[in-house]
């Protein structure tokens, strides 16, 4: 369920409580996430939710300035109980007029992964997203956000089509790692962050290894993991923790 799924909405379908910016800064983006989970939750739990800004700064994009805005979204139970952190990074850039959008700006700038000890490569997992897939998780998580599945609303803002939503690619990077390790392994953490944007169309292929275990007890298993499209550009880089057992 998407945090903010139960309050009222815009003419846009983004929650009337969403943060944002005054203008000239747009609709934020999802920079990236990082998910802690500590409990379980239960049949019958009562949730809450407390979000505190933890981080705000500017920095100078190709197009022109982009906030940065970090906020830890903290889930408990009804006995108090912590059971996720879900620490978010969202994106501020400014709205400039609409124009043709030059084709190298569509490309995700190809970065280097970050150096890893030799391990087990995680089987891969592939799926090309359609405008329909992202309808639907919007519809699952409760997101109405015309950005993430409305082509003529994105291209108001300068985007050549509606853009696959953050969460999903962290949806796509838990179903591949859940596949690895089986039904009876849990997701300790996992962290990354968003480096380019993906359309209806693409490609996504999910892809991970396995990290050199620093500690004696193996069943814990960190991982290096990101995203790619059909062309090869990184999307989404980060890393998870996983138990198997």
């Amino acid at each position: 369920m998407n945090h903010d799924s139960l309050v009222g909405v815009d003419e846009s379908g983004r929650p009337t409580n969403r943060l944002s910016l005054p203008p000239p800064f747009g609709p934020a983006i999802r920079g990236g996430n990082k998910f802690q989970f500590f409990r379980p939750v239960q049949v019958g739990d009562q949730i809450y939710l407390h979000r505190k800004i933890t981080d705000l700064k500017e920095k100078q994009g190709r197009q022109g300035p982009l906030i940065f805005l970090t906020y830890d979204l903290k889930y408990t139970n009804q006995n108090g109980d912590l059971l996720v952190i879900n620490t978010e990074t969202l994106i501020f850039r400014a709205v400039k007029e609409v124009g043709e959008r030059k084709a190298e700006d569509r490309k995700a700038e190809e970065k280097p992964l970050f150096k890893i000890n030799a391990g087990q490569e995680i089987l891969f997992f592939q799926i090309r997203v359609s405008k329909v897939q992202m309808m639907m998780y919007a519809a699952a998580t409760w997101n109405p956000y015309q950005l993430h599945w409305d082509s003529d609303f994105s291209r108001k803002y300068g985007y050549p089509d509606a853009n696959i939503a953050g969460p999903m690619f962290g949806a796509y990077l838990v179903e591949m790692l859940v596949r690895w390790a089986g039904e009876s392994s849990r997701l300790i953490s996992l962290e990354y962050t968003n480096r380019a944007m993906a359309f209806p169309g693409d490609t996504l292929i999910c892809r991970g290894k396995i990290l050199e275990s620093k500690e004696k007890d193996q069943k814990y298993r960190d991982c290096q993991v990101w995203v790619e499209n059909q062309e090869g550009h990184l999307l989404v880089e980060g890393t998870a923790a996983v138990s198997l057992s």
